[in-house]
């Protein structure tokens, strides 16, 4: 007996089932394309979070990578420290702070103002004034005793380091996020820096000369650094780590203007003294010289150069 049977006619599916399964097929084309743009929208976050992270951790306090000289660090150093050593009439623009700001701005530069030599005028006898500038080195063989900052990998000079955590306290009971951003420097690293800064000026076509006093107004000359001095410390907020002039803008800084003396420091390098110090303005920057001496300071409306030849 055979076994054949005749097959089954297909059903033709009616229009109404036809219309349901191009809307189950367009409903699964329109997942498939929401699942791509999610997939999509996820890398980019992921990229712009990665981007932020390198940039955070790039973003210290020096503003320049030290790279490899192409002259020995003695021989910018010694150069350098004889350039600043000129008297004020052979000084040129390019070592002028205000000079530097002014090109910056496309204007001309002034060379009436020239920094404040106090170098034979320095009250030496309270070590928390010792002065580091172009003009005054530190004493060969400085070393300062150094102990690291609270909640930190940071060092300051013990007595400063002391100061400057209760004052971060201070400032962040009030809901502030005060914080180091930059402290002791050694010479070795103001060397990396400094000649980092020479090459710079070197690759845009500068003379060695020329490149190293462009340089001295940028990164302080081995030796002459606040920061070799261990009481020296940039500031930022948890929201500002640039070292930059827009710090000035945050409330960090105008908590600082107000308290910072009380705990013994000064803003080294203020916006009205850049012909005095050699240094563009600073509002980072902060300085310890001990309650009495930063209280004096302070009332007295100078500069620690200024007030130093005035005590002397």
């Amino acid at each position: 007996m055979s076994n054949f049977q005749p097959s089954r006619p297909s059903r033709q599916m009616s229009a109404s089932e036809l219309r349901l399964r191009q809307k189950l097929r367009e409903k699964r084309r329109k997942q498939r394309q929401r699942r791509r743009l999610l997939l999509l929208v996820v890398i980019i976050i992921v990229l712009i979070g990665a981007v932020f992270l390198v940039g955070k951790l790039l973003n210290t306090s020096d503003k320049d990578k030290p790279s490899n000289a192409k002259d020995s660090s003695s021989q910018s150093i010694s150069s350098s420290q004889s350039t600043s050593a000129q008297t004020d009439s052979s000084a040129s623009a390019d070592t002028s702070p205000q000079s530097q700001q002014t090109e910056q701005n496309g204007e001309s530069s002034s060379q009436s103002q020239q920094m404040v030599d106090v170098s034979t005028t320095t009250n030496t006898n309270d070590w928390r004034m010792i002065l580091a500038n172009k003009n005054t080195p530190l004493p060969e063989g400085y070393s300062p005793e150094l102990t690291t900052l609270q909640d930190s990998t940071l060092q300051m000079q013990t007595e400063a380091a002391e100061a400057f955590d209760q004052m971060r306290e201070a400032a962040n009971a009030t809901g502030l996020n005060l914080m180091a951003c930059s402290t002791y420097r050694s010479v070795e690293r103001q060397t990396e820096l400094f000649n980092a800064e020479i090459e710079k000026w070197k690759k845009q076509g500068m003379s060695q000369q020329q490149a190293e006093e462009k340089a001295a107004t940028v990164v302080m000359i081995p030796g002459c650094s606040e920061h070799n001095t261990g009481l020296a410390v940039d500031v930022g907020s948890i929201t500002n780590q640039r070292v930059e002039e827009d710090f000035e803008k945050e409330p960090e800084f105008a908590w600082l203007q107000q308290h910072a003396a009380e705990y013994g420091f000064i803003l080294r390098y203020p916006k009205d003294k850049q012909a005095i110090t050699g240094v563009t303005y600073e509002p980072w920057h902060y300085r310890y010289v001990g309650v009495e001496n930063a209280k004096a300071i302070k009332e007295s409306g100078l500069c620690l150069e200024e007030y130093l030849a005035g005590q002397s």
